[in-house]
């Protein structure tokens, strides 16, 4: 059929093909898309920067008080092992040297006047309890004499 253009060309219509408009709306929508899935990534991404950087600061925060902690904890642990030494030289000596005076001066307070002391005889005595552990004791013997009986040193030793 012979198609008559009255308009001699200019008023025509040109001509589509349906098949490149869908493959052009498909490109579209693929670019749309893959835009949408981007921004939604990087949104997602930037969320979970944001709370890795908050949790960061609240390590940050926690680090610098244990540094104060582990400080306190490092004094204290030089102090507990000067103590520690004080107590062990304290104890090297206690076995050996005891001053006698404030015991001898309870005991004389103690003995009844009418109960006289001639002597005075300390005995140590060490015992090993396990490696490294000893103990001492100290034996203490009293020589009385009295004018009148053996009584008042009876009631003085049971006293």
């Amino acid at each position: 059929m012979y198609g008559i253009d009255l308009l001699q060309g200019t008023g025509r219509p040109p001509r589509t093909r349906a098949w490149q408009v869908a493959l052009l709306t498909l490109a579209f929508m693929g670019l749309g898309g893959f835009a949408a899935y981007g921004y939604t990534a990087y949104q997602e991404m930037d969320q979970r920067m944001t709370g890795q950087s908050r949790l960061c600061e609240d390590y940050q925060e926690r680090i610098s008080g244990l540094a104060e902690a582990a400080a306190f904890l490092k004094e204290q642990g030089l102090a507990r092992a000067q103590l520690r030494s004080r107590a062990k030289e304290l104890g090297s000596i206690l076995d050996r040297q005891i001053q006698w005076s404030p015991i001898l001066q309870t005991i004389a307070l103690q003995v009844p006047p009418t109960v006289g002391l001639s002597d005075v005889l300390v005995r140590q005595r060490t015992r090993t309890l396990g490696p490294k552990q000893t103990t001492g004791e100290y034996i203490l013997v009293i020589g009385a004499v009295t004018e009148w009986d053996s009584k008042a040193i009876e009631q003085f030793v049971n006293a």
